[in-house]
């Protein structure tokens, strides 16, 4: 078995374990995977206000393309089951059915959250943040 040292951790490696990179000898880089997620989750904590900016200036500058976006995915059938969701909860929400309720674990304001799109008015509170977060991690049934 053929191995590489890390060059974070200093650890000697199987290939299998470190990071993918094919323009480098044995197709790896001398970075093993922990240290490599490591390594970048923290710089994407970093920048993560400078991403963000740079994505708002791109949305900005290309309003056009991002519109057009927005009106494709509508017209697709998991769209379409979206915005027919959203709009009954509006619904609800303007006829009193149903009242905004703060985020369930942190209590600040919070979105309506559907977690399956066929029961639109069955919906949990989360705030921005942990609507995010939701979303990183799951995917709503029937999407």
């Amino acid at each position: 078995m053929i191995t590489k040292k890390c060059f974070s951790c200093g650890a000697d490696k199987p290939l299998e374990e470190l990071k993918k990179d094919t323009r480098r000898s044995f197709g790896r880089m001398s970075l093993c995977k922990i240290c490599h997620n490591k390594k970048y989750s923290e710089y994407n904590k970093r920048t993560r206000i400078q991403q963000w900016a740079r994505l708002l200036n791109w949305r900005k500058n290309n309003r056009q393309h991002v519109n057009s976006q927005s009106l494709n995915y509508q017209q697709t059938e998991a769209g379409k089951i979206r915005k027919s969701a959203n709009g009954k909860v509006y619904h609800a929400i303007k006829t009193g059915k149903i009242k905004k309720m703060p985020c369930e674990i942190c209590g600040n304001k919070a979105q309506a959250h559907h977690s399956d799109y066929d029961k639109p008015l069955n919906i949990n509170w989360l705030c921005r943040k942990h609507h995010a977060d939701w979303h990183l991690n799951n995917k709503p049934k029937n999407i």
